[in-house]
């Protein structure tokens, strides 16, 4: 990268960096060399860049950082993201992309009887695998789905905290009678990060699944 040169004197040389400048992640190790219209040159080495910062959505968690740690016995507990039209509905998806949901949590377990009490779920994401440079925002957005059928509420209150860079969310499912009696957490997660600038910038390390 070439920079403009403002001023130069024998004891300082002051350049402009272009401040729209983006879509780098931060580096360490450059090495800057000044070239004089004589062509003669210096090196300077060990230098560091580090990108202006901007928010964005969190659009895509690795399944892999996501951990049932209450997942009922006999229940099914998955996490999809990216988000795709394979396993929900076109409004779903729509929804989702719209709103930049980073993720899609879902839960179930079949029950014998209504429950007298509230149950409590629990799913923790492990946000600690960001790329250098990127942190998560603390806070986080649900978007609620309506399961079909008979409920005895129509929303997931869900509570989280984000300690050390892991997200533990608790989740309060719907309980529901279709074809048979059922308690479901089924929602949206939207998360934040800041970071360098630049929308073609990956917030995870290449291949974490």
């Amino acid at each position: 990268m070439n920079f403009g040169v403002d001023s130069w004197s024998d004891g300082i040389i002051v350049v402009t960096f272009n401040p729209q400048f983006q879509n780098e992640y931060d580096l360490k190790n450059i090495t800057l060399v000044v070239v004089a219209a004589n062509g003669q040159s210096a090196q300077l080495a060990g230098n560091e860049f580090i990108a202006a910062r901007e928010k964005r959505p969190l659009t895509m968690i690795p399944t892999s950082l996501f951990s049932f740690t209450t997942d009922p016995t006999g229940g099914t507990s998955k996490a999809y993201s990216p988000l795709n039209g394979t396993n929900f509905s076109s409004s779903v998806l729509a929804t989702a992309q719209a709103e930049n949901w980073s993720a899609l949590i879902q839960k179930a377990m079949v029950l014998s009887n209504y429950l007298g009490f509230n149950q409590q779920w629990i799913t923790t994401i492990d946000l600690s695998k960001l790329r250098t440079g990127f942190i998560p925002n603390a806070e986080f957005q649900t978007s609620a789905l309506i399961s079909d059928g008979s409920c005895q509420s129509y929303d997931v209150p869900v509570s989280g905290s984000l300690v050390n860079r892991v997200l533990r969310l608790t989740e309060q499912p719907q309980q529901c009678d279709d074809g048979g009696k059922f308690a479901n957490a089924s929602y949206g997660l939207m998360l934040s990060v800041t970071g360098p600038k630049g929308n073609l910038l990956n917030p995870w390390p290449d291949g974490l699944q």
